[in-house]
């Protein structure tokens, strides 16, 4: 076998390995729920992969008792994209993937920056950290803890 009929057989190969096997190496991917909070408020975060980005569909009951769902599915690519549904007054993000464990990205509302967010795997990929800061004024931060309880998104 050629050289050439090696790195064709390898790329092939490489190219049918199905998505999921990929995804479960992705410590961001899998189903999170959130910890630390007071029922009847809950928040479940689905992370599933897309090619080149991530599909976050978020489902709880607010503070306030009312169910609600929301969805964005968004590159690693710093570009805008819209937030669909939800109880955050967000209509758009900007994500850019710094490891396989760290995330950033920007919150928007009518095409403005109004402010950033992290996302952090920890080392042993059970626990995920959203941390996001709001310039106000008044100046606020918000942080959310959540348990993986699942590798799974369906």
């Amino acid at each position: 076998m050629s050289a050439r009929t090696r790195t064709i057989t390898l790329v092939v190969a490489m190219l049918s390995i199905p998505a999921g096997l990929l995804a479960a190496e992705d410590p961001l991917l899998g189903t999170w729920k959130q910890i630390g909070i007071k029922p009847p408020h809950r928040i479940v975060r689905k992370h599933v992969p897309v090619p080149g980005g991530i599909q976050v569909l978020r489902d709880g009951v607010g503070e306030d008792g009312k169910p609600f769902h929301a969805e964005i599915t968004a590159m690693f690519d710093g570009k805008v994209y819209p937030y669909k549904g939800g109880e955050v007054v967000v209509d758009a993000i900007t994500l850019k993937r710094l490891s396989p464990h760290t995330a950033e990205g920007a919150s928007m509302k009518g095409g403005k920056v109004i402010g950033h967010f992290r996302w952090e795997i920890s080392g042993d990929g059970k626990l995920f950290t959203w941390v996001a800061k709001y310039p106000g004024p008044p100046e606020t931060s918000v942080v959310q803890v959540f348990e993986k309880v699942s590798d799974k998104w369906e």
